[in-house]
């Protein structure tokens, strides 16, 4: 189609904008991960409520199962704080009271949570919600969390 006073070069150039532009824009919300929004990578995502009480049963019973259970959900893990921590390589994470008083379930926050961690203290019940979830050294292990409930 012809525009008065646009050559043909320049409308296809214009079209091809567009393009660009509508695959760029597809692009950015694929990336988009929320977890507040139940988003990762721009997909809405099943969300998975459990204590941190009932995941360490869940895994000692059947990890396999409950690894089936949770893949391609964010799970979100209800558990009263035994630990407020930094590893050997300054990562911040979470501890949460399981049945088992030796072996802890952990959450890793993401760095924009850091702020709100530090303001938790030991014995205080918290809500994360986690990108991933798997079992780590015979205990639940959560990644890329956030703090629901401050």
């Amino acid at each position: 189609m012809n525009t008065p006073g646009v050559s043909s070069n320049q409308s296809s150039l214009s079209q091809s904008a567009s393009v660009n532009d509508a695959q760029s824009s597809r692009r950015q919300s694929k990336a988009i991960t929320d977890l507040r929004q139940d988003l990762v990578n721009g997909e809405h995502l099943e969300v998975v409520t459990v204590s941190a009480m009932s995941l360490f049963r869940e895994y000692e019973r059947n990890e396999v199962a409950t690894d089936m259970r949770l893949k391609g959900k964010i799970v979100e893990i209800v558990g009263t704080i035994t630990g407020i921590n930094k590893d050997f390589r300054d990562n911040v994470y979470v501890t949460l009271r399981t049945p088992n008083q030796f072996m802890s379930a952990s959450v890793r926050p993401i760095d924009s949570e850091i702020e709100k961690i530090a303001r938790l203290v030991k014995g205080q019940s918290a809500m994360f919600r986690c990108e991933k979830m798997q079992r780590f050294g015979g205990s639940p292990s959560g990644a890329n969390c956030v703090l629901m409930n401050y």
